[in-house]
């Protein structure tokens, strides 16, 4: 009676697995990268807004004689 040597199936089982295993850390690692990007380009992109708004808004574009120029009480 012949029986059949599993060994080089089970190897090849494990493999698969490994390979599988590394796929899923692969996908898993990308997806976390580009999480981060997303993230990092919503700060940026806040900070560039938050910079507009707080150069918009600095009393540097007053008229001469106005009294609103920097460092002068405007009067009513």
């Amino acid at each position: 009676m012949m029986f059949y040597d599993y060994t080089s199936t089970l190897i090849l089982i494990v493999y698969a697995l490994l390979l599988a295993a590394v796929v899923v850390v692969l996908v898993i690692l990308v997806r976390l990268a580009l999480a981060g990007t997303r993230a990092l380009n919503a700060y940026t992109e806040r900070t560039k807004i938050e910079t507009a708004m707080m150069l918009a808004f600095d009393g540097d574009d007053a008229e001469p004689g106005d009294g609103t120029e920097p460092g002068t009480t405007p009067t009513a």
